[in-house]
């Protein structure tokens, strides 16, 4: 029990230290010095989420069969390959390979922290309780990530590669935590390996109507709000927001999502999965659609409409998945439900990067806009049809 209790405050600081990222609110201007356009920008960006499209569901399986510990033992340490692999690269295909390397951490580590959390309350008899630690972990991120774009900005006015070299000393600390994680019981039936995995997909995914059409639904805001996210650099750029600011708006981007995961079990009580499953994309087309038609250094702000969407969905989304599989299969299907979001990043990211390149980030952050509106139309009719709205 003692060995359970340690897993949930390993899992924060492991949250914590993972998203202790100092480049990443100035990544933009740093790429495009290096020569990279926008385009480029977001294919390199793109590239981190092909891997993880193509490792999601094996490392969620690899986390199912072989243990979830493991699986995050693996992920720390590919990640802190790509730190140092941002550290030495100067050219478009040295920021690949450093993109591969993280998307590769990522792969190991996304599904298989949620898993090991949701099975270590099981066995502490305080599985009701998943919800609220889940918002508690991403609330600690959220605030590391405060910290770490707030310095990162502040490095950057000085040297704009000290915030990566940096980078590398919390993704060393990252890895110790993970090497003092317990693994928890397992809770459901034995693994049968690859026929296991095929099972656990038809299914979910196949077989189960309303987990099948809620995890495409959570692809297009997931995906698209990743692409807008490295445009926002591109439009304080465009307002010519100083970049010592930069991890300033970001950071408080980061404290409005760690609040309202933290208290996205009250949000839902209030407006019911229903309101807030329609709430989502309209908050994400809002901010979106204003900054395409504001050019005001001051509307940089409305960018924390988009944060409060992604800070409240995440846990009530997770939670909707994590309730309706059991605990063999889980890993898997939150690397499938990761998987969607990412490949439909993959998917936008180098048209939003072209759109940019080829008028201005505006008319990108407007076509977003479209894009999620019109999908996310779309998918809600199809939930409404299969009773999950």
């Amino acid at each position: 029990m003692k060995a359970m209790k340690s897993n949930i405050w390993k899992l924060y600081l492991s949250s914590a230290f993972r998203s202790m990222i100092f480049f990443v609110p100035i990544l933009v201007p740093f790429l495009e010095r290096t020569g990279l356009t926008m385009q480029e920008i977001l294919i390199v960006e793109g590239a981190f989420s092909a891997v993880v499209v193509i490792l999601e569901i094996p490392s969620g399986y690899f986390a199912d069969v072989y243990g979830r510990r493991k699986s995050m033992i693996l992920g720390a340490f590919f990640f802190l390959l790509s730190m140092i692999g941002f550290a030495v690269a100067d050219s478009f295909w040295g920021f690949i390979v450093a993109e591969i390397l993280g998307g590769t951490g990522i792969s190991f580590y996304s599904g298989a922290n949620q898993a090991l959390l949701y099975d270590s309350l099981v066995d502490l008899k305080r599985k009701k309780e998943y919800k609220v630690m889940q918002g508690n972990m991403f609330f600690y991120e959220r605030i590391s990530s405060v910290f770490a774009n707030v310095a990162g900005g502040m490095m950057a006015f000085y040297f704009l590669r000290l915030p990566i070299y940096l980078s590398i000393v919390p993704a060393v600390i990252w890895v110790v935590l993970t090497l003092f994680l317990r693994e928890p019981k397992r809770h459901g039936e034995d693994f049968e390996k690859w026929g296991h995995f095929v099972r656990i997909f038809k299914e979910s995914f196949f077989g189960h109507v309303e987990l099948r059409w809620f995890i495409l639904y959570t692809a297009f805001p997931a995906g698209i709000s990743l692409a807008a996210f490295w445009l926002f650099q591109g439009y304080m750029e465009f307002v010519a927001l100083p970049i010592v600011f930069f991890g300033v708006l970001i950071s408080l981007m980061n404290i409005v999502g760690a609040f309202m995961a933290k208290y996205a079990h009250v949000i839902e009580e209030k407006i019911s999965l229903k309101g807030v499953i329609i709430l989502v994309p309209v908050l994400f087309c809002v901010a979106w659609g204003s900054l395409a038609f504001l050019d005001s250094v001051w509307a940089v702000g409305l960018i924390l409409l988009s944060s409060a969407a992604w800070g409240f969905s995440n846990p009530i989304f997770s939670d909707f998945v994590q309730t309706r599989v059991s605990s063999d299969r889980r890993a898997t299907i939150m690397s499938v439900m990761s998987l969607f979001g990412r490949l439909m990043f993959v998917i936008t990211a180098p048209i939003v990067g072209w759109v940019a390149d080829l008028w201005d980030v505006q008319v990108a952050l407007l076509a977003s806009a479209a894009g999620l509106a019109v999908m996310s139309a779309v998918m809600l009719i199809m939930l409404r049809r299969v009773k999950v709205i």
